[in-house]
Protein backbone atom coordinates (compact mmCIF):
# COMPACT_ATOMS: atom_id res chain seq x y z
CA UNK A 1 0.00 0.00 0.00
CA UNK A 2 1.28 3.42 -0.95
CA UNK A 3 2.05 5.79 1.91
CA UNK A 4 3.49 9.21 2.47
CA UNK A 5 7.08 8.56 3.47
CA UNK A 6 7.74 9.37 7.12
CA UNK A 7 10.48 12.02 7.39
CA UNK A 8 13.54 10.87 9.35
CA UNK A 9 14.27 12.48 12.69
CA UNK A 10 17.40 14.02 11.22
CA UNK A 11 17.71 15.69 7.82
CA UNK A 12 20.06 18.10 6.12
CA UNK A 13 19.06 21.73 6.64
CA UNK A 14 17.93 22.51 3.09
CA UNK A 15 16.20 19.14 2.70
CA UNK A 16 14.13 19.82 5.83
CA UNK A 17 13.13 23.25 4.55
CA UNK A 18 12.30 21.88 1.11
CA UNK A 19 10.04 19.23 2.62
CA UNK A 20 8.35 21.77 4.88
CA UNK A 21 7.59 24.05 1.95
CA UNK A 22 6.44 21.11 -0.19
CA UNK A 23 3.97 19.96 2.46
CA UNK A 24 2.68 23.50 2.95
CA UNK A 25 2.10 23.82 -0.78
CA UNK A 26 0.48 20.40 -1.01
CA UNK A 27 -1.92 20.83 1.90
CA UNK A 28 -2.89 24.48 1.57
CA UNK A 29 -6.41 24.59 0.14
CA UNK A 30 -6.36 20.84 -0.50
CA UNK A 31 -9.93 19.53 -0.08
CA UNK A 32 -8.66 16.01 0.57
CA UNK A 33 -7.02 17.18 3.80
CA UNK A 34 -9.52 19.63 5.33
CA UNK A 35 -8.40 19.40 8.97
CA UNK A 36 -4.62 18.99 9.23
CA UNK A 37 -3.49 17.65 12.57
CA UNK A 38 -0.79 20.33 12.62
CA UNK A 39 -2.40 23.68 11.71
CA UNK A 40 -0.79 24.99 8.55
CA UNK A 41 -0.16 28.33 10.25
CA UNK A 42 1.95 26.54 12.87
CA UNK A 43 3.84 24.65 10.18
CA UNK A 44 4.48 27.90 8.28
CA UNK A 45 5.78 29.55 11.45
CA UNK A 46 8.15 26.64 12.04
CA UNK A 47 9.43 26.80 8.45
CA UNK A 48 10.02 30.55 8.77
CA UNK A 49 11.77 30.16 12.13
CA UNK A 50 14.00 27.37 10.85
CA UNK A 51 14.84 29.31 7.68
CA UNK A 52 16.00 32.27 9.75
CA UNK A 53 17.98 30.18 12.23
CA UNK A 54 19.74 28.29 9.41
CA UNK A 55 20.82 31.57 7.85
CA UNK A 56 22.01 32.91 11.20
CA UNK A 57 23.95 29.75 12.04
CA UNK A 58 25.83 29.77 8.73
CA UNK A 59 28.53 32.05 10.11
CA UNK A 60 27.26 32.31 13.65
CA UNK A 61 28.27 31.06 17.06
CA UNK A 62 27.94 27.57 18.47
CA UNK A 63 24.85 28.83 20.28
CA UNK A 64 23.34 29.90 16.95
CA UNK A 65 24.03 26.44 15.54
CA UNK A 66 22.46 24.79 18.57
CA UNK A 67 19.36 26.96 18.13
CA UNK A 68 19.22 26.03 14.45
CA UNK A 69 19.30 22.34 15.31
CA UNK A 70 16.57 22.81 17.91
CA UNK A 71 14.34 24.71 15.46
CA UNK A 72 14.89 22.10 12.77
CA UNK A 73 14.02 19.32 15.22
CA UNK A 74 10.72 21.07 15.96
CA UNK A 75 9.98 21.37 12.24
CA UNK A 76 10.73 17.70 11.61
CA UNK A 77 8.56 16.72 14.56
CA UNK A 78 5.63 18.66 13.08
CA UNK A 79 6.22 17.13 9.66
CA UNK A 80 6.27 13.62 11.14
CA UNK A 81 3.03 14.29 13.01
CA UNK A 82 1.42 15.67 9.87
CA UNK A 83 2.58 12.63 7.91
CA UNK A 84 0.57 10.34 10.21
CA UNK A 85 -2.51 12.48 9.55
CA UNK A 86 -1.97 12.33 5.79
CA UNK A 87 -1.69 8.54 5.81
CA UNK A 88 -4.73 8.15 8.07
CA UNK A 89 -6.82 10.20 5.65
CA UNK A 90 -5.47 8.78 2.40
CA UNK A 91 -5.60 5.08 3.36
CA UNK A 92 -3.22 4.27 0.53
CA UNK A 93 -5.23 6.00 -2.21
CA UNK A 94 -2.67 7.29 -4.67
CA UNK A 95 -4.99 9.92 -6.13
CA UNK A 96 -5.08 11.60 -2.70
CA UNK A 97 -1.47 11.00 -1.73
CA UNK A 98 -0.16 12.47 -4.96
CA UNK A 99 -1.03 15.97 -3.80
CA UNK A 100 0.11 15.80 -0.17
CA UNK A 101 3.60 17.23 -0.61
CA UNK A 102 5.41 14.25 0.92
CA UNK A 103 7.56 11.77 -0.94
CA UNK A 104 5.72 8.49 -1.40
CA UNK A 105 6.93 5.06 -0.39
CA UNK A 106 7.95 2.66 -3.12
CA UNK A 107 5.92 -0.45 -3.69
CA UNK A 108 7.97 -3.55 -2.91
CA UNK A 109 8.91 -5.28 -6.13
CA UNK A 110 8.36 -9.05 -6.27
CA UNK A 111 11.56 -10.97 -6.73
CA UNK A 112 11.71 -12.93 -9.94
CA UNK A 113 12.33 -16.58 -9.17
CA UNK A 114 14.92 -18.27 -11.33
CA UNK A 115 14.90 -21.84 -12.59
CA UNK A 116 17.30 -24.50 -11.33
CA UNK A 117 19.98 -25.89 -13.63
CA UNK A 118 20.02 -29.47 -12.32
CA UNK A 119 22.97 -31.80 -12.25
CA UNK A 120 22.94 -35.45 -11.19
CA UNK A 121 26.13 -37.24 -10.17
CA UNK A 122 27.11 -40.49 -8.51
CA UNK A 123 28.28 -40.40 -4.93
CA UNK A 124 28.97 -43.52 -2.90
CA UNK A 125 27.52 -46.82 -4.13
CA UNK A 126 23.74 -46.45 -4.37
CA UNK A 127 23.94 -42.74 -3.68
CA UNK A 128 23.15 -39.95 -6.16
CA UNK A 129 23.85 -36.26 -5.66
CA UNK A 130 21.32 -33.77 -7.02
CA UNK A 131 22.57 -30.19 -7.28
CA UNK A 132 22.08 -26.81 -8.91
CA UNK A 133 23.78 -23.44 -8.72
CA UNK A 134 21.90 -21.24 -6.22
CA UNK A 135 18.64 -20.02 -7.77
CA UNK A 136 17.88 -16.31 -7.60
CA UNK A 137 14.98 -15.65 -5.21
CA UNK A 138 14.77 -19.22 -3.92
CA UNK A 139 14.48 -20.01 -0.21
CA UNK A 140 14.03 -23.78 -0.54
CA UNK A 141 14.36 -26.63 -3.00
CA UNK A 142 12.51 -29.87 -3.62
CA UNK A 143 14.84 -32.46 -5.10
CA UNK A 144 12.46 -34.86 -6.85
CA UNK A 145 13.56 -38.20 -8.27
CA UNK A 146 12.21 -41.41 -9.77
CA UNK A 147 13.23 -44.48 -11.74
CA UNK A 148 9.79 -44.63 -13.37
CA UNK A 149 8.80 -41.62 -15.49
CA UNK A 150 5.23 -42.92 -15.79
CA UNK A 151 4.30 -42.16 -12.18
CA UNK A 152 2.60 -38.84 -11.45
CA UNK A 153 4.03 -38.11 -8.00
CA UNK A 154 7.79 -38.35 -7.54
CA UNK A 155 9.50 -38.90 -4.19
CA UNK A 156 11.12 -35.68 -3.05
CA UNK A 157 13.48 -34.22 -0.47
CA UNK A 158 12.69 -30.71 0.77
CA UNK A 159 15.73 -28.71 1.85
CA UNK A 160 17.11 -25.20 1.97
CA UNK A 161 20.25 -26.43 0.22
CA UNK A 162 20.89 -26.48 -3.51
CA UNK A 163 22.69 -29.83 -3.14
CA UNK A 164 21.05 -33.00 -1.87
CA UNK A 165 22.09 -36.64 -1.42
CA UNK A 166 19.60 -39.23 -2.66
CA UNK A 167 20.29 -42.49 -0.84
CA UNK A 168 19.24 -46.09 -1.35
CA UNK A 169 19.31 -46.31 -5.14
CA UNK A 170 19.93 -49.59 -6.97
CA UNK A 171 23.16 -49.70 -8.99
CA UNK A 172 22.54 -50.19 -12.70
CA UNK A 173 19.16 -48.44 -12.73
CA UNK A 174 18.52 -45.09 -14.39
CA UNK A 175 17.54 -42.31 -11.97
CA UNK A 176 15.63 -39.29 -13.22
CA UNK A 177 15.75 -36.08 -11.23
CA UNK A 178 14.39 -32.53 -11.30
CA UNK A 179 14.53 -29.61 -8.88
CA UNK A 180 11.60 -27.44 -7.80
CA UNK A 181 12.69 -24.00 -6.58
CA UNK A 182 10.45 -22.27 -4.02
CA UNK A 183 10.39 -18.47 -3.62
CA UNK A 184 9.63 -16.25 -0.63
CA UNK A 185 5.99 -15.78 -1.64
CA UNK A 186 5.38 -19.45 -2.38
CA UNK A 187 6.02 -19.16 -6.10
CA UNK A 188 7.65 -22.20 -7.72
CA UNK A 189 9.63 -23.05 -10.82
CA UNK A 190 10.41 -26.55 -12.05
CA UNK A 191 13.64 -27.50 -13.78
CA UNK A 192 14.13 -29.81 -16.71
CA UNK A 193 14.62 -33.52 -15.98
CA UNK A 194 18.13 -34.97 -15.94
CA UNK A 195 18.97 -38.68 -15.91
CA UNK A 196 21.95 -40.80 -14.94
CA UNK A 197 22.76 -44.45 -14.26
CA UNK A 198 23.32 -45.30 -10.62
CA UNK A 199 26.83 -46.65 -10.01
Amino acid sequence: MKKAKMPPKQMADQAALALGNSVLTGLTGNPDFPNPKVPLADLQTSVNTTTASIAKADKGSSQDKAQKNADKAVLLGLLREQCDYVNDVAQGRLVILSGCGYDLSKEPQPRVLGVADPKLENGLSGQMISSTPAVTGSVAYKHQYTTDLSIAVWPEILTSRATCKIEGQVPGTILHSRIVSIGTNGQVTVSEVVSKMVA
